[in-house]
């Protein structure tokens, strides 16, 4: 029941680059509590490895819902002064969302007498009647709505990412929020293939709507990792609205922003994570000479936003030049 696939398979190796580099910058920020910060990292790379090779609906609910736990415990144990707030809100949302997938997986493995992904694709068809096809379609579509995120299910977002540990915000930002999307591609669309399509536009309509809203609220931060969680909002807000064009260069697009958006996101949390060390701040006018103490920090924190923000000759260029050419051909006048 677990297999990997081209999409999942660059999704797992991102985890197992991210994890290390989560690890290596996180005794300054954890202090002496290495262990079990440690062990609540590894724990939620298994589960979030589990749910991107899961084969299984209901195996992949199972490790969907249950990365959520050591991610709530490191926010409420290693985070900020409001760290038990963002845990709170983080779990409210996630269940929120998560409820109805159960019941949408229930209805299926009892429709179709299987949870397999493989064989519902081949059934759900002709066992369900299209109103609760529909029904089903966003109970799915909710849960990854929320794990993405979009506007206006990202009230949890930046304070999770702002409040817990630089390097768990990475792992966050890298891998768990790129769930979300990948729940469309592996799961979502396979399955719903018609109701994708009719619905299309919504989805669209709210990729682009969370493009805009995300990086007009990162101007207005002052936090750099408020910054930067509102502005993975925009990258996977275009990455969504991308995905229901259904253009052959928008799947090669996503699946490469969700590496390059991973890598590069995850750098900058981590580096904002040593910065703060430093600083005792996470306030962007704190940071104020930080080239002149260490050039080789400032090298390395240059280089990733240059990334995050897709110049030219980055993967990340590569990646949203191919989403914006998708959205323009279908949408573009």
């Amino acid at each position: 029941l677990l297999a990997s696939d081209g999409v999942s398979a660059w999704l797992v190796a991102l985890l197992s680059v991210l994890v290390p580099a989560a690890l290596m910058s996180s005794p300054r920020v954890v202090g002496d509590r290495m262990r079990e910060f440690a062990a609540l990292v590894f724990l939620m790379q298994g589960f979030m490895t589990g749910a991107l090779l899961s084969g299984d609906l209901l195996l992949f609910y199972g490790f969907f819902e249950a990365m959520l736990i050591p991610a709530a415990v490191l926010i409420a144990l290693f985070g900020g002064r409001d760290r038990r707030r963002a845990a709170m809100l983080f779990i409210v949302f996630s269940l929120i969302g998560s409820a109805p997938m159960f019941f949408a997986i229930w209805w299926i493995g009892l429709s179709c007498q299987t949870t397999e992904l493989s064989v519902v694709a081949t059934r759900i068809g002709s066992q369900l009647d299209p109103a609760f096809r529909n029904g089903l379609f966003w109970a799915l579509a909710l849960a990854f709505l929320v794990k993405l995120p979009v506007v206006p299910l990202h009230l949890w977002q930046a304070d999770a990412y702002s409040e817990g540990p630089a390097p768990a915000s990475a792992l966050l930002t890298g891998v768990m929020a790129k769930i979300g999307l990948f729940g469309f591609v592996r799961i979502l669309i396979p399955l719903f293939p018609v109701e994708s399509a009719r619905y299309s536009g919504v989805f669209v309509a709210l990729g682009l709507v969370t493009v805009l809203v995300g990086a007009l609220l990162a101007l207005q931060q002052s936090d750099l990792r408020r910054v930067l969680a509102f502005s993975s909002l925009s990258h996977l807000g275009l990455g969504l609205a991308a995905l229901f064009t259904f253009r052959p260069e928008a799947i090669s697009g996503v699946v490469m922003l969700m590496v390059a958006h991973g890598l590069s996101a995850a750098a900058l949390f981590c580096l904002a994570g040593i910065a703060e060390t430093w600083t005792k701040s996470s306030h962007i006018d704190d940071f104020g000479a930080l080239a002149t103490r260490s050039p080789v920090f400032a090298v390395l924190f240059a280089l990733a936003a240059l990334a995050s923000v897709g110049l030219p000759g980055t993967a990340g260029f590569v990646a949203e030049f191919l989403l914006l050419v998708s959205v323009f051909k279908v949408y573009g006048v």
